[in-house]
């Protein structure tokens, strides 16, 4: 079990980070149900009004907050001023360094509106902490996604302008939580924006009286509405790398996303005419969007690149990956079932699946990273493919390492990573281990051809129902239909 103390380093690393503002995921809908649950009951629930001190700087750190709902500032005095470094809001984590380092508090913490809490005793959490290691991971990232945030202010010799941190601040925390074309309320006045920048408070009024004869905002004295969440994106992304995947996607640049990664078997075999390939493309398409849909995911904010026969997904990071496990894949795995055993068998879709956790960054061509090189390896580890052809599968799932232990061993279907297989994977440069899982619809096939030798099954026993190679021990309804097990 991994000891809270192991966190100093991280806690020390933060506190040199103060100053920062926050585009990171937030830490409550990060959380399995479970979680959230062990959580509340170690807590106390607190309705705070606007104005009230959540923490004051210097003062003895001896508890954390979970912002359920609400905005909060927080703040350092400097020369008898307030120094506005951050706005913590709903899902956000305030004060973990106090699990972590018992002593002063390194900053203020005021609620701008009527906020809803959970206050967790320090020595609590870490125990928290210690009895959910998933969780140590996440606030891990979370001190690695603060340490990259925007700084305060402008830079010393930067052309940074008061317009760009403004629209970056503000995009930061606007673009994960609002989905396209709606409209995003911050609880915070024009004084207390303006020393957030650093800036002069008429520099602050001509920018918002521009934004508002242009429709990108509106301000009322102690409110500041966005109307327009991918124009302010691009003012304050002011870098020609973000216009290959849009403003919409701008705010995750650099964060760990999720990246799921589809892939078509047997797509190219010379059985299949142009015609059947665009109708397996459009099952593909539509399996996988009305799977995120079943799952009430926002189809809208996944940025996807076409890979032809298959589909590369960036999840941003506000969309835990645990959701994309469970319960997407089951999603996608009845979806799939119904169109199968529809279709005729040079349309019929196995479907290779691949996930896993780590920074993208977006360039004028589109994006890129070790995560997704990874993602795609793992699609095309041998004993992956092999088994999906084998067995005659309909869906075959493939997950990192890192995804295995921080996600799959702590669904919320206890037993289900027994389901699991671990496989080699080694692919070109690529050296890893990953984790396999087979399941849907190994069904009797009407006709003989290339593609249905490639996906027939090779085993022994019924054909109906998933087969799963190794020992395992199948639980839920993850797996559709006749639930039977083959060992060989």
């Amino acid at each position: 079990m991994t000891s809270a103390k192991h966190w100093v380093k991280g806690a020390k690393m933060y506190s040199e980070s103060v100053g920062r503002t926050s585009p990171g995921v937030p830490f409550w809908p990060s959380l399995t149900a479970m979680e959230q649950r062990a959580l509340i009951a170690s807590a106390e629930r607190a309705t705070l009004h606007a104005g009230t001190v959540l923490c004051s700087e210097a003062e003895p750190a001896t508890q954390v907050i979970v912002i359920l709902s609400g905005w909060t500032k927080v703040s350092l005095t400097r020369d008898s001023r307030e120094r506005i470094i951050a706005l913590r809001g709903p899902g956000d984590l305030v004060g973990e360094r106090a699990a972590l380092l018992i002593r002063s508090r390194s900053a203020t913490v005021v609620a701008l509106d009527t906020v809803d809490a959970l206050l967790v005793p320090a020595e609590t959490f870490a125990g928290f902490l210690d009895e959910h290691d998933r969780v140590l991971a996440l606030l891990e990232r979370q001190i690695y996604g603060r340490l990259t945030e925007s700084p305060r202010g402008s830079p010393a010799g930067s052309d940074t302008s008061v317009e760009e941190l403004i629209a970056r601040h503000v995009a930061d925390i606007a673009l994960p939580r609002t989905e396209p074309g709606g409209r995003f309320t911050l609880p915070i006045s024009r004084q207390e924006l303006a020393d957030w920048v650093d800036a002069p408070g008429s520099e602050v009024e001509r920018i918002l009286s521009s934004w508002e004869r242009n429709g990108i905002a509106s301000s009322l004295p102690y409110s500041l509405t966005i109307l327009d969440a991918a124009a302010l994106g691009r003012i304050g992304g002011g870098s020609p790398q973000m216009e290959g995947v849009g403003a919409s996607h701008a705010a995750w640049a650099g964060q760990n996303c999720s990246i799921l990664y589809t892939d078509v078997a047997a797509f190219s075999d010379h059985i299949r005419t142009d015609e059947d390939r665009r109708t397996v493309r459009r099952a593909m398409y539509e399996t996988v969007r009305g799977a995120f849909e079943d799952s009430e995911l926002p189809w809208a904010r996944i940025y996807r690149e076409d890979r032809g026969d298959g589909t590369l997904m960036v999840v941003p990071p506000s969309i835990p990956t645990s959701s994309l496990a469970d319960p997407l894949l089951s999603h996608i795995g009845v979806r799939l079932d119904a169109y199968n055993r529809e279709a005729d068998d040079r349309v019929r879709i196995q479907l290779r699946v691949a996930l896993d956790v780590g920074p993208v960054m977006p360039d004028p061509e589109g994006v890129s990273g070790e995560v997704i090189i990874q993602a795609a390896r793992m699609l095309d580890a041998r004993d992956f493919k092999a088994e999906l052809a084998d067995t005659g599968a309909d869906l075959g799932f493939i997950v990192s390492q890192f995804v295995y232990d921080s996600v799959v061993k702590h669904g919320r279907e206890v037993g289900r990573s027994s389901a699991y297989r671990q496989v080699e994977v080694r692919v070109k440069e690529t050296e890893t281990t990953a984790w396999m899982y087979l399941a849907h619809g190994a069904r009797p096939l009407r006709g003989r051809s290339p593609v249905s030798q490639a996906i027939a099954p090779t085993s022994p026993g019924p054909s109906t129902g998933a087969q799963l190679s190794g020992t395992v021990d199948v639980r839920g309804d993850l797996v559709m239909g006749n639930k039977n097990q083959y060992r060989h």
